[in-house]
């Protein structure tokens, strides 16, 4: 395991990402994002060149993928 995170939700239509750790020699290899909206999945494909991974069929959750760290794709830290 490289990192934990706590999700608190209603099991309904509410989710709070919470305590997001992750190891630091694992930092900043890149960045994995996890969406239901297809509006977000475009958004970060256009503004982070984050690519789609797989898509669940029973929830029909996005998984999306950005090689490298956020900062770096916002043009961040120049």
């Amino acid at each position: 395991m490289v990192g934990f995170a706590r999700l608190v939700t209603d099991h309904v239509t509410f989710g709070y990402l919470t305590d997001v750790y992750v190891l630091a020699e694992h930092q900043g290899k890149g960045c994995l994002l996890f969406t239901r909206d297809r509006s977000a999945a475009k958004l970060y494909r256009e503004t982070i060149g984050a690519k789609e991974t797989s898509e669940t069929t029973s929830s029909r959750l996005i998984c999306m993928e950005r090689p490298g760290t956020i900062s770096k794709a916002l043009g961040e830290g120049r």
